[in-house]
């Protein structure tokens, strides 16, 4: 009887065995698939919050995590499941990854691939709950368009925050500082939540500070430094996917904007001028004029403009001369004279308008 129990507990063991060995090896963890989840979704950007750095030992391992709040870098910008930097990157896997940093001859002889304790007391530190059981768990990227070169970072999505980590670093000499990753967040306070027309954003904005601006014929007109100064109304759904992502206006604008807690989307309807000024529209009722001092908004109002009608005039006839040219500002002799001589009475600044987004 007792040689029975035995037998058929050992049978039950390897039946166990057996089903876990016709398990697929490349099963996707949990942790994985909700950061290839949340990379699937449309046009997202996240800015920077938080930057995290250890200190390397003399034997070469990594201590005293540290996070301080930092903004410096560029917002990760991802859509159907790729990062983009102006370049687009595509996901990977860690043995490619780790194989073509191997292979760069450029790599320093101390560099060291960190284990899966080290990128869990890095997670810990930036605050996420999660742990990885394996390298293989966090995503990786590296440059598409038939480009092979790799990203040294592995992410995480946990919530509304983007952990990145990077999974290698230098050893040797002295106790030294070395950047362990950094935290982005995709929760920005000033955006666009809904696609808006033209004929909605129409008519007279003004600040709580007395600040003006008219949008007509397309265009938004303010009165800054005694000139009137205009920039292009644009809506970005003119450019889809990579033709907007790679565009280096775009990220430039979207690094300044983030700085700032605003962003730009696919949805954003925006216009932006030679004094830097980026004018967000978030709302039929809200808008936001950013620039490195901080965040002004608008409100949209029933009064009369300020800005004259022969200001748009003058405007419509100068972009009637049929040059690459464009006038972006008008200085009258006193500012509210309505009456403008073209041949003297404005100077047209023919450095074209600060927001262009090319097709090419």
């Amino acid at each position: 009887m007792m040689n029975k129990k035995l037998s058929v507990a050992v049978l039950v063991l390897g039946c166990l065995s057996l089903l876990a060995a016709c398990q697929p090896s490349n099963v996707v963890s949990k942790v994985k698939q909700h950061t290839v989840t949340v990379l699937n979704q449309k046009d997202q950007v996240w800015r920077e919050t938080e930057a995290v750095s250890a200190t390397v030992t003399s034997q070469g391992s990594l201590k005293n995590e540290q996070v301080k709040p930092d903004n410096k870098l560029s917002p990760a910008i991802t859509n159907a499941g790729k990062f983009y930097s102006v370049a687009t990157f595509k996901q990977s896997d860690y043995a490619t990854i780790k194989k073509a940093i191997q292979k760069n001859e450029a790599q320093p002889k101390t560099l060291r691939f960190v284990t899966v304790k080290q990128v869990n007391a890095t997670l810990k530190a930036m605050g996420a709950t999660k742990q990885i059981k394996a390298l293989t768990d966090l995503v990786y990227t590296q440059q598409a368009d038939g480009h092979t070169f790799p990203s040294n970072d592995g992410y995480l999505i946990e919530g509304d925050h983007l952990y990145e980590v990077i999974m290698a670093y230098t050893t040797g000499g002295n106790a030294s500082t070395v950047n362990r990753g950094n935290v982005y967040s995709r929760k920005i306070k000033y955006g666009t939540t809904k696609q808006l027309t033209f004929n909605e954003v129409a008519g007279t904005w003004q600040s709580t500070a007395g600040d003006q601006a008219t949008v007509r014929d397309d265009q938004l007109v303010t009165i800054q430094n005694k000139s009137y100064v205009r920039g292009k109304v644009e809506n970005l759904s003119h450019l889809q996917g990579e033709k907007l992502y790679r565009n280096t206006a775009y990220s430039l604008r979207q690094t300044q904007l983030v700085k700032q807690n605003a962003k730009l989307t696919q949805e954003s309807l925006v216009a932006g001028d030679l004094y830097d000024n980026m004018y967000l529209f978030l709302s039929k009722t809200k808008m936001a004029r950013v620039n490195t001092s901080g965040v002004t908004i608008f409100t949209k109002k029933a009064d009369q403009s300020q800005i004259p009608a022969q200001v748009f005039e003058v405007f419509r006839l100068l972009d009637q001369r049929h040059t690459d040219e464009v006038a972006a500002y008008l200085v009258a002799v006193e500012l509210g004279h309505h009456i403008f001589d073209p041949c003297s009475k404005f100077i047209a600044n023919l450095i074209g308008l600060t927001l262009e987004f090319s097709q090419n």
